[in-house]
């Protein structure tokens, strides 16, 4: 669940990272997945797969835009966003993450699916690498990570917005 204050992982050094606008009857917290609404040019959570074009997709904000430290004062005008990278995600119970799944988000902003359609990617998956050295195989079997609730995967930012790919 989304919330002003998230555990954001940002593992890979090759980031990019960006400030941009978020208009001021929006909520956006650390983790959320980001798309780029071009009537209002604001920053904007993403709360349905459908949202996601193959043009607006930004990344993952790493702040909120709400001010915890004192009540009262203003939210900010704009947060920090993590456009090139790779993060954590919460997974979807009865989805099967392999390597490089295309993932899409849902209706909680820092949760993915497998299950989308591929004019709404968000990122691939990166499962872990086998703990032990595995054999040649005459069948190979890939290692995966079964979603559910609880259960985080690596997955490498895909943005599509001109801005954010480019940077």
């Amino acid at each position: 669940m989304s919330s002003a204050q998230n555990n954001v992982d940002g593992l890979n050094r090759n980031q990019s990272r960006v400030q941009l606008p978020v208009t001021t009857n929006l909520t956006v917290n650390a983790g959320d997945l980001l798309y780029w609404d071009g009537t209002n040019f604001t920053c904007t959570p993403i709360t349905a797969a459908s949202q996601v074009s193959t043009t607006n997709f930004l990344g993952m904000a790493l702040q909120s835009n709400a001010n915890l430290i004192y009540p009262g004062d203003a939210d900010q005008v704009g947060v920090l966003v993590l456009v090139r990278g790779t993060v954590w995600m919460n997974t979807t119970s009865g989805d099967t993450y392999g390597w490089f799944t295309p993932v899409t988000g849902t209706a909680d902003a820092q949760t993915i699916t497998s299950q989308g359609t591929s004019n709404h990617v968000v990122g691939y998956t990166l499962p872990p690498v086998a703990t032990t050295p595995r054999p040649n195989q005459a069948t190979p079997a890939p290692e995966t990570i079964a979603g559910g609730a609880g259960v985080r995967v690596q997955v490498a930012l895909a943005p599509t917005n001109v801005y954010a790919a480019a940077v």
